[in-house]
């Protein structure tokens, strides 16, 4: 960025140095003003500006660089510039590394700069809040930071944990990747679920603590960050050679002056392991020296509303622009993932076994074509239950869809309750009962007629989610502990502790959940998994449906018989014939990726194409098509770009709005951004009163 002082000439011949400023809003590039009687501020500063008839925080992009002389001084003819209100830190408290790193993000996603850092900051800071950068003495996990508002958090002590043996798969690993700790480096570790990959991440942190740098592993989902803060706690709490370490936890969860703390302590440079979610990147670390991004593949990592970054991508680019080394962690890594490692731009390493003395899992397919099933259990799923439980072992049985039913029916007419809000059936729950849409959260009671026909006591639920497992094993095992974990159930703060304690206690004898507990989860106890229907994904009208569909086949065998169990896994689905489905349970996930990625090329989508989707919507459906015909016209300027649509999403009504899509697809990613680079800015500069518009880039879901 160009820090080349510009001035607005007035006409008593002053001069006037004008700033650029980004502030939340749909100014891409951000908004000029006059310092007025200010010192100039540096960038990185936060400022109050005046912004149509209020005041808003802003951050300090820069001065005008020299190219935009000429147009700034045509403006001010036309416009008189406002000057800064005020000037709220006297250094800046973003880094330049940092600043760059958002300024890529900005570019590359085509989103407007203000929005994507005040997305990057605790909420105190975009709020104006002051706060101190003081740095505290070398302290214990979790300690207080130097900050007045601050509460002390609770203090643990823990016996260290000795490391695990390495296999000579892990030891490879280990070894490759430490040869290049100084340097810009993508390494894919691609092993089997229970291989141990946690354990080549300890070992590489350790030596990235010793070099006085910081670790920032991110994973999928805030259930998933308890166990690994155990398993990291237990290792460096009280390392002999590395005192003062601080774990710190970062995700959604958190108060705003907890995410605060640990932002200062990162950009002080304090001796940290910041573990969090895909919000966690941002945090403006000082010497940071190595970013892991565990289970890679999954879909949490890319964020689906307003600014649709990927975390994955953008730990990529930001390890690149930091020169240090991104590894990539997971059983079943994405096409696009697996494609840079075979095309030899990711180092990658295999890890084949399971440590230890654990043996992967037996798949069996039950063909729910020849069974009935009661509540969506057959009878060969109950008997292997059955005798799992007769073992003194823990069962986990998969649903994928949570609520009692997925829809309520009735039997004389056939209507299906609808939310009047979105293209959706309302899900059924019983605890309590009620009617609840997924899509925008309305909630209703369940009417005692049909509304169509009038029958009384016609109306009934088809289908099964998790309410109907639990209720239907508490059934037929009533003597037996039953926990069921989905999003219904967790919402509280501390909930899915809980229950997963419970689980690791051997408090509970059966765990019903959905994707919460597929993946990254280590039960002990666990020897048999049941997934209840598959074929959602199977038959998906995604072409990444079935792929998610493998993942998640993979990611939940693998919770079954990882501490020295045989672990057997069941799979309940009316297209036991499928080629995939029996190419990934007799061949493995890199046969399944193998066959895929063929199919893949032969229809031209990534990981051999690139894809940008438009999203429009509003309160009628015309003016969306209206809107996006008008963007395709913009595209015949560019016949390397392939615009598919406007079509209706698949949803194509939600909470109230019309909603429809246009796809780029082209063989060039350059040629796609050059495209965007120009059309973007005039979507932005439109009065869309109708209709509200956002670009995602590299989309994982095309609904």
């Amino acid at each position: 960025m160009e820090n080349h002082l510009i001035i607005q000439e007035t006409k008593s011949n002053q001069t006037i140095p004008i700033i650029r400023v980004a502030v939340p809003g749909p100014f891409l590039n951000g908004l000029d003003y006059e310092v007025g009687e200010f010192p100039i501020p540096l960038p990185g500063t936060r400022v109050r500006v005046p912004l149509r008839n209020r005041s808003v925080i802003g951050v300090v992009l820069g001065t005008i660089s020299k190219q935009t002389q000429d147009l700034s001084k045509n403006l001010t003819k036309k416009f008189s510039l406002k000057s800064i209100l005020e000037i709220i830190d006297a250094e800046p408290i973003f880094s330049p590394s940092w600043q760059d790193f958002l300024h890529w993000a900005s570019d590359y996603y085509h989103y407007p700069i203000g929005d994507c850092l005040f997305t990057a900051m605790p909420k105190n800071l975009c709020q104006g809040k002051s706060f101190s950068l003081k740095k505290t003495r070398a302290s214990k996990l979790n300690s207080p930071l130097n900050i007045s508002s601050q509460p002390p958090l609770r203090q643990e002590i823990f016996i260290p944990a000795p490391p695990h043996e390495l296999t000579h798969e892990q030891n490879t690993a280990l070894m490759g990747i430490s040869g290049k700790l100084n340097q810009f480096q993508v390494s894919l570790i691609e092993g089997v679920t229970g291989s141990g990959k946690t354990e080549i991440y300890l070992r590489l942190i350790e030596q990235i603590l010793k070099q006085n740098k910081q670790a920032l592993i991110l994973v999928p989902e805030i259930g998933l960050t308890p166990q690994t803060v155990e398993r990291f706690t237990n290792r460096f709490s009280a390392h002999p050679d590395l005192p003062g370490i601080i774990i710190g936890v970062l995700h959604s969860q958190q108060t705003e002056t907890e995410k605060l703390n640990l932002w200062v302590k990162a950009s002080l440079g304090e001796p940290l392991i910041l573990i969090g979610t895909r919000s966690a990147l941002f945090t403006p670390f000082k010497q940071l020296g190595m970013i892991i991004i565990d289970e890679e593949h999954d879909l949490s990592f890319k964020q689906q509303s307003q600014w649709r970054y990927h975390a994955r991508d953008l730990a990529i680019k930001r390890s690149h622009l930091e020169n240090i080394p991104c590894v990539l962690g997971t059983a079943t890594p994405s096409l696009e993932t697996r494609y840079q490692a075979l095309q030899g731009k990711y180092q990658h390493y295999f890890l084949s076994q399971r440590a230890g003395q654990n043996n992967l899992p037996n798949c069996f397919l039950i063909d729910l074509r020849a069974q009935k099933n009661r509540a969506g259990l057959t009878d060969n799923l109950i008997k292997a239950i059955q005798k799992h439980l007769d073992q003194k072992h823990q069962v986990l049985i998969f649903i994928n869809r949570r609520g009692y039913a997925p829809a309520l029916t009735c039997h004389e007419c056939g209507h299906i309750e609808q939310c009047t809000r979105c293209d959706a059936a309302m899900t059924l729950h019983q605890k309590p009962m009620r009617l609840c849409c997924h899509h925008c959260g309305r909630v209703t009671g369940i009417p005692k007629i049909c509304p169509q026909c009038e029958q009384i006591d016609s109306l009934g639920d088809v289908g099964v989610g998790t309410e109907k497992i639990e209720t239907a094993l508490i059934n037929l095992f009533p003597n037996k502990k039953i926990i069921r974990i989905d999003k219904s159930n967790t919402s509280q703060k501390g909930q899915l502790d809980q229950l997963l304690s419970s689980v690791h206690e051997q408090e509970a004898d059966i765990l019903v959940g959905t994707q919460m507990i597929a993946k990254g989860h280590h039960f002990e106890h666990v020897s048999m998994v049941g997934i209840i229907n598959i074929d959602d994904g199977l038959m998906s009208a995604d072409f990444r449906g079935i792929e998610r569909c493998g993942q998640l086949i993979t990611q939940v065998a693998g919770r079954a018989g990882r501490a020295g169990l045989q672990g057997e896994v069941f799979i309940q689905t009316y297209q036991p014939t499928h080629p995939l489905l029996t190419t990934l349970l007799k061949q493995g996930y890199a046969a399944f990726a193998d066959q895929l990625s063929q199919d893949r090329q032969a229809a031209a989508w990534p990981p051999y194409s690139y894809l940008a989707l438009l999203h429009a919507e509003a309160k009628q459906a015309k003016p969306c098509i209206e809107f996006l015909n008008h963007v395709s016209e913009q595209l015949s300027n560019f016949p390397e770009i392939m615009a598919l649509g406007p079509v209706p999403a698949l949803l194509q009504k939600k909470s109230g709005f019309y909603r429809y899509h246009l796809l780029l697809q082209t063989q060039s990613r350059q040629m796609l951004h050059n495209a965007l680079d120009q059309i973007i800015p005039r979507l932005y500069g439109l009065k869309q009163h109708q209709v509200r518009f956002s670009l995602d880039v590299d989309p994982l879901e095309l609904g």
